[in-house]
């Protein structure tokens, strides 16, 4: 005699559960990892970026000074000014001169020799921040002149 067992009917074992829908602990854990990773990698980008920006605007501020000490430097006779300082609103303009050519008397195509005793000069410009240390420094060649003669009467 044979007996045939159902399937159907038989239960299952006490450890096996039907799976419902959800996220278990380890898809969880890989979720969170993965998370982790995409935040660290935009992190790192944002970092790289807040650093470029700030070369930028610390190259931009230094662009600005430089123009600004050109164009104050312009109006400095070296011969008369051989040293000197000059306060700005963020820092400070140190100058020293040295000459660098002889003086020489400035030669006039009309009158032969002219009014005024020239010399060429290098220029070492410090331009300091608001605590007295260095910011950059810069280097220039500039004319000075002094008025040595006064003007002679052509006849």
């Amino acid at each position: 005699m044979k007996v045939l067992l159902s399937t159907a009917s038989a239960p299952l074992s006490s450890g096996l559960h039907k799976r419902h829908g959800g996220f278990g602990l380890l898809e969880a854990i890989v979720a969170l990892v993965l998370i982790s990773i995409a935040v660290m990698a935009a992190y790192d980008w944002i970092n790289t970026n807040l650093i470029t920006i700030s070369r930028i605007q610390n190259v931009a501020a230094q662009t600005q000074a430089k123009n600004n000490v050109l164009a104050f430097m312009a109006n400095i006779n070296p011969m008369n000014s051989p040293t000197g300082s000059q306060n700005f609103a963020d820092y400070t303009l140190k100058w020293q001169s040295k000459l660098i050519a002889p003086e020489q008397d400035q030669i006039n195509s009309v009158l032969g020799i002219g009014l005024y005793r020239v010399g060429l000069y290098e220029l070492t410009l410090n331009i300091e921040k608001p605590d007295n240390s260095l910011w950059f420094s810069e280097k220039i060649t500039q004319a000075g002149y002094k008025r040595v003669r006064d003007i002679r009467p052509f006849f």
